[in-house]
């Protein structure tokens, strides 16, 4: 194990990333316009707003921490840029990021309620990559948004999340920030003080290194699909806690499993009464850097990574997303 790495290397970290989405553009798609042949982007689009295209997306997926969502809000921006009189408009990009900004935020705001109200989980779309990438692409992977970063940043207010992305990841001033919030400076340098010192208060004492995650997580999907307790009992530390977002789906618990013998026993009713998921796919991935599993059963597709304890001896925490099959943008497929 080797110490954490500091939040100031974090989020260098995530503005390589940034950078490296807005200049792809295509890497997500609209539903509701089908994409040019060869240019992954929305099919009538002007070259004012395509210049922008992946720039709004990567913002709004980092509010909503939705890849659907931001889809939503990046094609609700392309509707009213299609209203205006695009002469009146000094500042198309300025003008694109506030509708964006302001739709993701009240996205993300509803979706923390509707959590809230229906009890469950909801953690954000991974970026998912493969693991048989190449040394370079590795790196690449490693320098986007880190796991362990967007488990600290779902803590966050919806405002703060806001404020958050746009100063530490994508490089905008608080006092632009406030514009396009429509809130006094010295509450948005508030906001992102407050965001800032959570964010550090939040990061792990200790970095698991990918290939301690990758062995344990492995051997923990292959105790799962065999019904072995016994490996499973040594591998899950006594506080092991799960969390699983099914994005709604039925017979998915709604809340986070606390426990290693609690766990055991969900796993164990869930085999006696045979309905064990019976995976049709499996696929070693990385998911938004950490090592993880791809996993396919019916028309869903589940994606696993866990957390270790400080010797990478047993997992702490198992961290689960199930989406239908083709929700999430996915990379190096």
């Amino acid at each position: 194990m080797t110490m954490c790495f500091t939040i100031s290397s974090s989020l260098v970290r995530l503005r390589a990333v940034i950078d490296q989405e807005s200049s792809r553009g295509e890497s997500v798609t609209s539903r509701r316009h089908p994409a040019e042949p060869g240019t992954g982007r929305m099919a009538g689009m002007d070259p004012t707003f395509a210049q922008h295209h992946g720039l709004l997306l990567a913002i709004a997926r980092r509010i909503t921490g939705s890849a659907l969502d931001a889809e939503d809000v990046v094609q609700g921006a392309w509707l009213s840029w299609t209203a205006v009189d695009h002469r009146a408009i000094e500042n198309p990009k300025a003008y694109l990021v506030r509708i964006v900004t302001n739709g993701a935020l009240r996205l993300r705001k509803q979706t923390e309620l509707r959590s809230e109200r229906e009890k469950r989980i909801q953690l954000w779309d991974p970026i998912v990559q493969d693991a048989r990438l190449s040394p370079e692409d590795h790196a690449v992977a490693r320098d986007d948004l880190s796991f362990a970063l967007m488990k600290v940043v779902e803590t966050l207010s919806p405002l703060e999340r806001v404020v958050f992305v746009l100063h530490e990841g994508f490089g905008y001033p608080l006092s632009e920030i406030a514009t396009i919030l429509d809130r006094e400076p010295a509450a948005v340098r508030q906001l992102a003080s407050r965001a800032r010192n959570h964010v550090r208060a939040g990061q792990p004492r200790y970095q698991t290194t990918e290939v301690d995650r990758r062995a344990l997580v492995e051997r923990f999907v292959d105790g799962v699909a065999g019904g072995d307790l016994d490996r499973l009992f040594d591998l899950l530390a006594p506080e092991v806690s799960v969390w699983t977002d099914g994005g709604g789906l039925a017979g998915v618990a709604p809340a986070g499993l606390h426990g290693r013998q609690r766990v055991l026993r969900l796993l164990e009713g869930l085999r006696r009464a045979g309905r064990m998921p019976a995976f049709t796919h499996r696929r070693s991935v990385l998911l938004d850097g950490a090592a993880g599993v791809e996993l396919r059963f019916d028309d869903q597709q589940l994606w696993l990574t866990a957390d270790l304890d400080e010797s990478a001896s047993t997992i702490t925490q198992v961290w689960v997303v199930i989406r239908p099959v083709g929700t999430l943008s996915q990379s190096a497929r």
